[in-house]
């Protein structure tokens, strides 16, 4: 009767850290489209069929590392600080 309650507090456990990073995911992906709009970014390549929502996320989140890899530095660092500040002042954390 335990090794059941075991098994499953276990898969549980699993289940819950898959949502958990999936979260952070795609909150990572908000933060980075937010940075790419203050950069001035007006739209990103995306496949025209996914399969899953996270194979969206790593399709566009791979579009907008291309991009940044061409942005100075220093504007990028900018353009963090402003949605980060942004955040802030709505209350809002990452």
């Amino acid at each position: 009767m335990i090794e059941p309650m075991k098994t499953q507090a276990r898969t549980l456990d699993r289940k819950l850290r898959c949502v958990d990073n999936r979260i952070r995911s795609f909150d990572r992906v908000i933060y980075r489209v937010k940075v790419a709009e203050q950069l001035g970014v007006e739209s990103v390549t995306r496949p025209i069929r996914v399969s899953s929502g996270t194979q969206l996320s790593r399709t566009v989140d791979r579009a907008l590392a291309g991009t940044f890899a061409s942005v100075p530095a220093q504007r990028l660092q900018q353009a963090r600080v402003q949605v980060q500040t942004l955040a802030h002042g709505l209350g809002m954390s990452r």
